[in-house]
């Protein structure tokens, strides 16, 4: 389980071993969410720069280098990959290879060595998808050390990989993403 939780006037993340009856946090890293908060559960909009509350799996993650050895289910993507943001495509909230120059999309290539090396899947909105209620939403490398991001959770590149190397689908990991009020 990974659980983001207000702290400290900013957000944590901590990785939470369950077995049905205890848990045991393994680890705790400082993160950040959407430049305009969390989002209540059932109200996040696409582009509105917030993330949503709420339980998710992780399932999957994306990468452009695959330098590093995970049980983590992780897929390398390339310059002519795309992650469709546009509500009104058939492939929104998808990863689209090859795309047409029109689709619109997170462009992941453009930020594989700043943001996107290691990317973490928040399954939000994506069974089934609801056009409009939000897409690519995922665990990555902040742009600078505590600044928001567009509705994804940020964090450290380090700690990003070692999340993906500490993800066991065996486990079925899931994030719990908490506001103030909970």
């Amino acid at each position: 389980m990974v659980v983001v939780s207000p702290k400290d006037g900013g957000y944590a993340m901590s990785l939470v071993e369950y077995d049905g009856e205890e848990s045991n946090i393994e680890y705790f890293a400082p993160c950040s969410v959407g430049y305009r908060g969390i989002a209540a559960y059932g109200t996040k909009r696409e582009g509105d720069g917030k993330t949503p509350e709420g339980m998710f799996a992780l399932r999957r993650g994306l990468c452009f280098t695959m330098d590093f050895e995970s049980r983590f289910p992780m897929e390398q993507y390339d310059q002519n990959d795309i992650w469709s943001e546009d509500p009104e495509s058939p492939d929104y909230n998808t990863l689209v290879r090859d795309p047409l120059p029109e689709n619109q999309g997170e462009r992941l290539w453009a930020r594989r060595e700043t943001q996107f090396r290691y990317i973490v899947v928040v399954e939000y909105n994506t069974d089934p998808i609801v056009a409009g209620a939000g897409s690519a939403i995922f665990i990555h490398a902040w742009r600078n050390e505590g600044r928001s991001t567009a509705g994804c959770i940020g964090m450290a590149e380090e700690n990003v990989r070692q999340l993906v190397e500490w993800l066991d689908p065996d486990k079925n990991p899931h994030i719990i993403i908490l506001d103030e009020q909970h």
